[in-house]
């Protein structure tokens, strides 16, 4: 198993060359004419959305877990996938597909609560600040709505998550934007992309 940066992973540009989720989500506008580096922004989130529904799906199955909390994670689960699938139809045909990349979670990250939340949280704010830049610099409309809906619910989560992880009381001060290129570093922590060399 070989593994590859984000960068290297975004400039791939047509990942998968097939669109293996194309069905529209209810609830989410469809994109027809993102420009410019719009699809930067749309490939990063459609990876960081699958490999976070992923992670709540790992979540869901840990032993320990009682059956509110499953139904709860199992609910997330289902809406990360319809956003992944928004973002995947503005792709088209260079859809991210599941089997571009393993979605990489260290060791003891569903042993407990905590560690959920406290791995949850990073996820969720790593989405939640590409989200912001993206809505910033999106030029195309549709796409930025798409962008705006994700952030808008990721931001639930991240806030679940923190309570899960047991943070007292409102978190301080207010999340910055994030570039892709100071997200890349945590995205890739999460990644492990068969047979590429990185670079």
């Amino acid at each position: 198993m070989t593994t590859i940066d984000r960068a290297q992973f975004l400039r791939m540009g047509a990942v998968g060359m097939g669109a293996g989720l194309l069905a529209g989500p209810v609830g989410f506008a469809s994109a027809q004419a993102p420009q410019g580096d719009d699809l930067g922004f749309v490939r990063f989130a459609a990876t960081a959305e699958l490999v976070s529904t992923d992670f709540y799906s790992r979540a869901r199955r840990a032993p320990w877990v009682s059956a509110d909390l499953r139904r709860q994670f199992g609910e997330v689960r289902a809406e990360k996938r319809r956003q992944a699938n928004a973002l995947n139809l503005i792709l088209g045909q260079d859809a991210v597909l599941r089997d571009d990349f393993r979605s990489v979670f260290a060791q003891g990250t569903f042993a407990s609560r905590v560690s959920i939340g406290k791995v949850g949280a990073r996820l969720e704010a790593l989405l939640v600040g590409v989200y912001l830049s993206a809505v910033q610099e999106t030029i195309d409309p549709a796409t930025r709505l798409v962008l705006a809906q994700a952030l808008g619910y990721d931001a639930q989560q991240r806030a679940w998550m923190r309570r899960l992880r047991g943070a007292q009381g409102n978190p301080r001060g207010i999340l910055r934007p994030l570039t892709l290129e100071a997200a890349g570093p945590t995205l890739d922590q999460f990644l492990a992309i068969p047979g590429i060399e990185p670079a």
